[in-house]
């Protein structure tokens, strides 16, 4: 009985196995008809394909894709838009992506948005040059025509014939009346193999400038030959049979016009004038009261707001501040404002709102502007002090609060404040002096120790800090709060069994500290004892019911032992206390986020930001989820967001940076880098993040400046050796780099330096020296993965695969089965002629990560060359939708593809992998095999 079982399992998986390989090559079979219909322009048929495959398989990318670029073609902006949006969750290459969203944003109207998406960065010159069309196109829909033009220039300058980029500077010139040149540049575009209709279209209207109506005629009468469906055509067709007073030849295109659109307000002014122009009665006065209601919304501008009187505008503005409405506040204060300059009062609450909302330099910059209108007012001088203190400009805080108390030498919260600062700056024994000249002050000696205990753990001098504490428990023996502080203090320094103590201590003289209870249970969760924590945790919660940091805690605690259901179900308890709380918050995105609801957790973090715009913290996190869900324009927004609500650039700055780079903006973040150095000029990741950029573009000048002022930094001798080692060999002169990286190592082990001379001995070809080296460092550093897989990879550079496989074999048996020392694997394998083995790691790695490109590629290219052309084709397919640039995936296409006898598309993916600068191993015989093909 149990073998019968057993083989009716074994059935039933091959039969299932066997029909999803079916399905998989029915689904590959459905989109190579539909990219055949679509590059024959049969569109009607290609969407057919392409809903079918989409039906039974939504998650397929490049029928996604594809069905964006029709729906692009065929002039409909937000169904495109909606498609791209699902391949962008789908992971597709944003390469892949970025023209298309351009496009569909062009169409729809929506030019801040092209804008913001067709940012130039580092691609091939395909991309750069129709990102830079659209460019052009939507700052012709701004109407700013002259960085249009700028555009087209460019575009024109990578493709001079390029029919788009003439078709826009002939219309920006017909937009400044250059008729004559607008006429050239549409003939030239007109000169091409298969001219757009636009550009027909377009000759009609500049012909119309020139009052050769019967030309325009012609000219629109050959744009209607392409695509007589073509409702611009028409509706230019009709206009000029109205304008020769035509009217019965205007009517079957309006007409046409209106019943496939019944709306459109261009049409029905049009038809509005035939019929009244024709003496229709009948329909006149339903069409005139029609273009009436066009010229209406297209005309009128929405009536200027009634404006109180000034008084009107403070008092508003006094009554929204007392009620807390701090944002009609400011909005009706600032009106006042305008009308009578620098009031005090007005200037005073205006601040005080700005502060309040984090908006520092622009209260900076009005009290400054107040201070020299009106100077020595206190209000005045305190919100300066104020505003400079939370800037962290000690000093400047200090110069205004010195002068408040000079005028007023008993107010202690001027004393305070002037203490605050000279804190801040590190002036503690400063601070005591000024309080204690201060009679019967409220701050006292006990408040300046727990500030100071904040500024040496801002510092990380927790031993300082802990002293103080101890000072005040010698003081206060019996205050839970200060206990519980020193505990904090003796974790960051290590000293785990002395904070355990601590906290314990705190929970005996005050049972409700719950800053203890969750230190605590933290200690636990780190010693591995979970249900211990946990147990601990719901005891304590049965006596705090519903508190919110215990909850918060308990969730903390089921993610340590990995129940995420568990872990949600509290971090959703604490949420409803208490939606706010940007801690919660932060975790409950986690946890979506960890479970693949990217959406929920973008949803749940954007509208925290909406209800507390005030804590930046929040736009770090959101641009995190975007750039989880591939949404990398987004992030970029909400950091530069975050940037600009932060206090101290710098690091703000870096993270920008890094996420412009995700978003191929190099020269954005080049410019971060800069910003970033300005803020602080001695902030190192800046230098090194600005000096990979400059040394990947080969600025030799740039870089080199920096690496020297990366050395007055660092004081380092070996670092300053290795960017040297980097920048040469990104320039290609390895006899340079190899001198470099060997003195940084003969000054210190840098593992950089390493991995430098091992591409450098590659790039020369002389694969075999770098063995050396590696061998060494492997020998000092035996756990240095990423070292033992470039030994291998020299050893298969240098025609040693069986040292090399046996290489691969020992790292899989040392760390496991990985999937890039599968990847690595399988292709020597494949060389040794192993192809069962090859294959067996080419899958599994492909199994594990079925999202990366080098291992699509790895398997797809091995199934080629073993005859499995259409499996391998589905597969360059998808890598090409995650990597649209990359040049060796391309290679491997083209020889797929002329497996098919797919020629023509063969030949243009092979032409692109050579005219890429990507370097590739297989490049010479890239070009070797485009020689063959056109001999």
């Amino acid at each position: 009985m149990k073998i019968k079982n057993s083989l009716r399992a074994s059935l039933l998986s091959f039969l299932f196995i066997s029909t999803s390989t079916f399905a998989n090559e029915s689904l590959d079979a459905n989109y190579e008809e539909a990219l055949i219909a679509f590059q024959n322009e049969e569109f009607s048929s290609a969407v057919i394909h392409l809903k079918n495959i989409i039906q039974e398989n939504p998650t397929h990318m490049p029928s996604r894709v594809l069905m964006a670029q029709i729906l692009i073609t065929q002039g409909n902006g937000s169904a495109a838009q909606i498609e791209l949006d699902r391949a962008r969750d789908g992971k597709v290459d944003n390469d892949r992506l970025i023209t298309l969203y351009g496009q569909a944003y062009v169409l729809q109207g929506k030019y801040d948005e092209a804008l913001a998406v067709a940012k130039l960065g580092q691609r091939n010159e395909q991309i750069e040059s129709e990102l830079l069309l659209i460019r052009g196109q939507a700052y012709i829909g701004k109407k700013q025509y002259k960085l249009a033009d700028k555009a087209f220039i460019l575009a024109l300058s990578l493709k001079p014939k390029d029919q788009l980029a003439l078709l826009g500077r002939a219309q920006i010139a017909l937009q400044v009346s250059e008729i004559n040149q607008a006429l050239t540049y549409i003939d030239l575009s007109l000169s091409s193999v298969k001219p757009f209709i636009n550009g027909w279209i377009l000759k009609s209207k500049i012909l119309h400038r020139l009052d050769d109506r019967q030309g325009a005629l012609l000219a629109i009468d050959e744009a209607l030959k392409i695509n007589n469906k073509h409702l611009s055509a028409r509706l230019t067709k009709a206009m000029l049979h109205i304008e020769l007073q035509e009217y019965q030849q205007a009517v079957p295109h309006v007409d046409y016009i209106l019943n496939e659109i019944p709306n459109e307000p261009r049409a029905g002014y049009l038809k509005a004038i035939i019929n009244a122009s024709l003496s229709s009665n009948d329909s006149g006065t339903s069409d005139n009261n029609k273009l009436t209601e066009v010229i209406a919304t297209l005309a009128a501008v929405p009536p200027e707001v009634m404006r109180n009187t000034p008084d009107y505008y403070f008092l508003a503005g006094l009554t929204n501040f007392q009620f807390g409405n701090l944002n009609d506040a400011h909005r009706y204060l600032s009106y006042y404002l305008s009308y009578v300059e620098f009031d005090i009062d007005s200037v005073r609450m205006l601040a005080s709102i700005e502060i309040e909302q984090g908006d520092l330099n622009s209260a900076r910059h009005l009290l400054t502007k107040t201070n020299v209108a009106r100077p020595g007012n206190p209000d005045i001088l305190t919100l300066l002090g104020l505003t400079y203190l939370q800037l962290e400009d000690s000093a400047k805080a200090q110069f205004y609060f010195e002068k408040v108390v000079d005028s007023y030498p008993h107010s202690t919260v001027s004393v305070s404040n002037l203490a605050r600062s000279k804190m801040q700056s590190g002036d503690y024994q400063s601070a005591i002096e000024v309080l204690s000249a201060v009679k019967d002050n409220e701050l006292n000696g006990t408040q300046i120790k727990l500030l100071l205990i904040d500024s040496y753990q801002n510092t990380k001098n927790y031993s300082s800090a802990i002293n103080i504490a101890k000072a005040l428990i010698a003081e206060f023996p019996q205050n839970s709060f200060f206990q519980q502080r020193l505990g904090m203090l003796y974790g960051l320094n290590r000293q785990l069994p002395e904070a355990r103590a601590a906290f314990e201590q705190s929970l005996k003289l005050n049972d409700a500290n719950i800053i203890a209870i969750v230190h605590l249970a933290r200690m636990d969760n780190i010693a591995g004892d979970f249900d211990k924590a946990l147990s601990f945790l719901q005891a304590k919660l049965a006596i705090f019911d519903k508190n919110i940091l215990l909850m918060t805690e308990i969730s903390d605690s089921y993610l340590f032992k990995k129940d995420i259901d568990n872990a949600l179900l509290w971090i959703q308890k604490s949420y409803a206390q208490n939606p706010n709380d940007f801690y919660v918050v932060l975790k409950l995105s986690r946890i979506l986020a960890k479970q693949n609801k990217l959406d929920e957790a973008v949803d749940l973090v954007d509208e925290f930001i909406g209800a507390n715009p005030k804590k930046p913290q929040a736009l770090l996190t959101i641009s995190t989820l975007y750039q989880q869900q591939n949404k990398h324009q987004q992030a970029v927004l909400a950091l530069r967001d975050y940037v600009e609500k932060s206090r101290k650039k710098a690091k703000p700055l870096i993270i920008l940076a890094k996420a412009q780079l995700k978003a191929k903006d190099n020269a954005g973040a080049i410019k971060s880098y800069k910003k970033a150095m300005i803020a602080d000029d001695r902030y190192l990741p800046a230098y090194l993040g600005l000096v990979n950029l400059t040394i990947k573009d080969k600025n030799k000048g740039f870089s080199l400046n920096l690496i020297s002022s990366i050395a007055d930094i660092t004081q380092s001798e070996s670092l300053p050796l290795v960017l040297k080692g980097d920048l040469y060999l990104a320039l290609g002169d390895n006899k340079q780099s190899i001198k470099f990286y060997r003195r940084a190592l003969e000054k210190s082990d840098q593992k950089q330096a390493v991995l430098g001379l091992y591409r450098s001995y590659k790039q020369q070809d002389n694969p075999s020296k770098a063995i050396r080296p590696l061998k060494k460092w492997l020998k000092n550093y035996p756990n240095d993965m990423l070292v033992a897989i470039a030994l291998a990879d020299s050893y298969k550079a240098n025609l040693q695969m069986q040292k090399s496989a046996d290489q691969y074999q020992v790292l899989i048996k040392k760390y496991g089965p990985l999937p890039i020392l599968l990847n690595n694997a399988a292709s020597v394998e494949f060389t040794l002629g192993n192809i069962d083995k090859a294959e067996q790691y080419a899958q599994q790695a492909y199994d594990y990560l079925p999202e990366n490109v080098v291992i699509i590629d790895t398997l797809a290219w091995i199934k080629s060359r073993l005859g499995e052309h259409k499996q391998a084709i589905a597969l360059f397919r998808l890598a090409l939708t995650k990597d649209f640039d990359n040049a060796e995936v391309k290679y491997h296409t083209a020889v797929t593809l002329f497996a098919l006898s797919r020629k023509v598309e063969a030949k243009k993916y092979l032409i692109e992998a050579i005219d890429s600068e990507q370097v590739f191993p297989e490049k010479a015989a890239a070009k070797a095999l485009l020689n063959k093909w056109q001999s």
